[in-house]
């Protein structure tokens, strides 16, 4: 058995949910592992042996089922909200930390 370099975990957010909460004009507070509405989020274990961001986009488009050429750009949010794209640059960093 190989074990990972590193285990990453994502989560799908739905585009209609988001939809949905830029239309309501009231700031709502946030859950740990949801939202106000009641609405949780589901994360997924991706393991990754390469820690390339070819690898990474190729087990994304495996998990949910389509094609790693309709991936175009992955980002990680940091811990303010920022959004970072990931490299292989950025892998490195990543398993450093």
């Amino acid at each position: 058995m190989v074990r990972p370099r590193l285990t990453i975990y994502v989560c799908q957010e739905s585009l209609q949910l988001r939809e949905q909460q830029q239309q309501q004009q009231q700031p709502q507070q946030k859950h740990e592992d949801g939202d106000s509405n009641g609405t949780f989020f589901v994360y997924h274990a991706i393991y990754l042996e390469e820690l390339t961001a070819v690898e990474l986009t190729e087990k994304i488009a495996q998990l949910f089922s389509i094609s790693p050429r309709q991936i175009s750009q992955i980002y990680k949010q940091g811990p303010t909200g920022i959004h970072v794209l990931i490299s292989d640059e950025v892998h490195i960093s990543i398993q450093l930390n």
